[in-house]
């Protein structure tokens, strides 16, 4: 985990200075933020609209429930991932890369965890909803939790960074790939399973 952990700091070499923006180009840095957000959300509601009417010709809509019934406890789940660790990175006024370090082998411990719980308790959901299908969706949904542990960090240093721009373009590029990868499967007839390979595949990417 150190090592992995040390890694990810080479990684972002070309982030040094972890510290934010001064008080001359604070401004600055806030337009270009709210542009980049901005036009990001823009495409991802056009792209949305247009691969939601493809989809639903595509598929049926007892295949939506049962994907919505896996997406309901893997954002459950989410949430309790996030203890706050990276939050507490981004608001500390000076970080270290040692700091960087152990967030991040914590954060991969505590994903990890709830990753191999959620895939033991799959079942449960299953005879919950009556919809077994709904708890091998869900089991195969929790490889998410492993992805969040190597791009939170990165969002946490360009964040102090008030850099939006890297982001806005990693959740267009997640969203059309994910978006695509799903309406390939669609078109081959792999149902549910086709919007649970997109949201992990997209995310993976």
């Amino acid at each position: 985990f150190q090592g992995i952990g040390q890694s990810l700091n080479r990684l972002f070499s070309s982030m040094k200075h972890h510290g934010q923006p001064t008080k001359y180009n604070l401004g600055g840095a806030v337009k270009k933020g709210v542009l980049w957000t901005l036009t990001g959300r823009g495409v991802l509601t056009v792209a949305d609209i247009a691969f939601t009417i493809l989809l639903a010709r595509l598929l049926e809509p007892e295949q939506f429930g049962t994907f919505g019934i896996a997406m309901i406890f893997i954002g459950l789940a989410n949430r309790f991932g996030n203890v706050g660790f990276v939050l507490a990175l981004l608001q500390r006024k000076e970080i270290r890369e040692e700091h960087i370090s152990s967030v991040f082998v914590a954060n991969l411990v505590i994903f990890s965890l709830i990753a191999g719980s959620f895939i033991w308790a799959s079942p449960l959901i299953g005879r919950f909803f009556n919809n077994p299908l709904a708890g091998q969706v869900a089991a195969v949904g929790s490889i998410v939790f492993f992805t969040h542990a190597f791009s939170s960090i990165a969002r946490m240093l360009l964040q102090r960074q008030m850099n939006f721009k890297i982001p806005a373009i990693a959740a267009v590029v997640d969203h059309l790939a994910g978006s695509l990868i799903t309406v390939g499967f669609a078109w081959t007839g792999h149902g549910v399973w086709s919007l649970m390979y997109g949201h992990v595949l997209g995310s993976a990417i």
